[in-house]
Parts: structure tokens; C-alpha cells; sequence
């Protein structure tokens, strides 16, 4: 009998272990990668409402209408953020000059944000939620 190499029974062992571990592990990474996504994200909204915040604090003219925010009337003005970046608040993502969500790869350009006074400070929120480019759903 010859002891060289490996039987057939333990080479198909060695693969169904194998095929196990990837069935296991493969939803899991997936799933990071969705999470990770949705973080990248998130972190792009409060960075460009932070930005936003400064456009509206160099333009405090600009609150000519009033808009309602968790039921409050407040003086504001609405922008994309298109106009972050042609107005030099921020980079853009490509060399179009478009913001890019990182969840699904779309410009964010049009994407609206509402600038508001609230008790002399200036806020900002993310108009536009799910259904659109501009969020993850």
C-alpha cells in the first residue's frame, strides 16, 4: 500500500468542512458590508447638515421663509448640495463635481437640505429621506 498523499474520503471531508465554513460565514460579510454602507452614509449626511450649517450661518440674509420641523414653525431656506459644493463648502466626490452616496453609488447633488433658525442658532436637516437616492432604502 502506498502512504503517499491523501484518500479520496478525507480530500471530500476536507471540502464539505470547507463548504460549511463558507455557508456560514458568507451571509455575515454581506451583511457587514450592508451595515458599512449605511454608516458611510450616515456619516456623509452629518458631515454635509455640519457644512450646511456654515453656508447658513455666512448667510443669514437668506431666511426668507418659514418651513415646519417637528411640528415648529421656523425662518428658513432650503438648498441642495449642489450648492455646497459650487459654492466651495465642500469637495465632490468625483471630477463631475457630484456628491456621491456611498450606499448605492447615486450623485447627491439634488438632494435637499433645510436651513433653520431656531432661538438665534442656526440648524440643518436632511429634507429628503427614504424612497430616493438620497437615503439607503
Amino acid at each position: 500500500m502506498n502512504n503517499k498523499g491523501f484518500t479520496l474520503v478525507e480530500i471530500l471531508a476536507v471540502i464539505i468542512l470547507l463548504s460549511i465554513i463558507i455557508i456560514i460565514i458568507a451571509p455575515n460579510i454581506s451583511n457587514s458590508s450592508d451595515k458599512t454602507k449605511k454608516k458611510l452614509l450616515e456619516n456623509k449626511i452629518y458631515e454635509i447638515e455640519k457644512v450646511a450649517i456654515s453656508y447658513g450661518q455666512d448667510n443669514r440674509d437668506s431666511f426668507n421663509n418659514k418651513c415646519t420641523i417637528n411640528g415648529q414653525s421656523y425662518d428658513c431656506f432650503e438648498i441642495n448640495v449642489s450648492d455646497l459644493t459650487n459654492n466651495s463648502y465642500m469637495n465632490a466626490d468625483d471630477e463631475e463635481g457630484n456628491v456621491i452616496n456611498p450606499y448605492n453609488d447615486e450623485q447627491l447633488n439634488d438632494c435637499k437640505i433645510q436651513i433653520y433658525k431656531k432661538y438665534g442658532k442656526i440648524y440643518a436637516v436632511w429634507k429628503t429621506k427614504s424612497g430616493n437616492v438620497c437615503w439607503y432604502e
